[in-house]
């Protein structure tokens, strides 16, 4: 199983790469319109959309991203996802975030 992940993240579909680029997009474009899209971004299967969107959630500083990004660095099968929420958590200054990720 854990091959079987591996093959996704190194073989993405063109639909995965496409849903990459649209939110490496948003979250580029610095505009708080995008926030919603990528708020949904979050629960996509493919862990690098979803620190993508993490990101870029983290950059605009989305004050509405704090309980998913929590939800993301308590429990997403992915370390990358999890350091990136981490971070976006710093980013957008949740006191909560230095707490969690002191105890990793």
């Amino acid at each position: 199983k854990v091959q079987a992940k591996e093959d996704y993240l190194v073989r993405p579909s063109s639909e995965t790469v496409q849903r990459r680029q649209s939110v490496l997009a948003l979250a580029q474009s610095r505009d708080v319109q995008s926030a919603s899209k990528l708020l949904e971004a979050l629960s996509d299967k493919d862990p690098m959309t979803r620190t993508l969107a993490v990101q870029g959630l983290g950059s605009l500083k989305v004050a509405a991203a704090v309980a998913p990004l929590s939800g993301l660095l308590a429990s997403d099968p992915y370390p990358e996802v999890r350091q990136a929420a981490a971070s976006s958590l710093r980013q957008i200054e949740d006191p909560s975030a230095v707490a969690v990720d002191a105890q990793r």
